[in-house]
């Protein structure tokens, strides 16, 4: 939540804040491997690689375009 009224910058661009003004800056959604694997294969892409912590509740998935 912006405090004051301000002026960001941001590579090149400006954006303006209201006092009181919120900033979205996540969805977060859990999938399970096999659902994560439809998604992204609709999406045109494929798992090349995973990494997860030893009880599979985090994970890193490294995906190429199909």
């Amino acid at each position: 939540v912006s405090r004051v009224t301000q002026t960001i910058r941001l590579d090149g661009t400006e954006f303006e804040l209201a006092a009181g003004e919120t900033i979205h800056t996540e969805n977060s959604y859990k999938y399970d491997l096999a659902e994560f694997d439809r998604i992204t294969f609709r999406g045109g892409f494929q798992r090349r690689a995973i990494w997860s912590d030893p009880k599979a509740y985090f994970s890193v998935l490294y995906l190429t375009v199909r």
